[in-house]
């Protein structure tokens, strides 16, 4: 997947996007020092976990993981 183009993104794309922001945002929170900035990074981290859970949920309901047609 490039992040660069302007192709719409599959559900899969997008599922597997929000997982890589989700482990930056967690990441970055473990190499936090400061409380609140750490705090505010694990809840982001923990908010796209959720998000690309229901995500892949609806994928899965669907049937659907193919970007739509133009």
């Amino acid at each position: 997947m490039d992040d660069a183009t302007d192709t719409p993104l599959s559900d899969d794309d997008a599922h597997e996007r929000l997982v890589r922001l989700a482990d930056e945002l967690s990441a970055d929170a473990a190499r936090c020092g400061n409380q609140r900035a750490r705090t505010a990074l694990q809840a982001g981290g923990e908010a796209l976990y959720r998000v690309a859970e229901l995500l892949r949920i609806g994928i899965a309901v669907t049937g659907k993981g193919k970007a739509p047609p133009r």
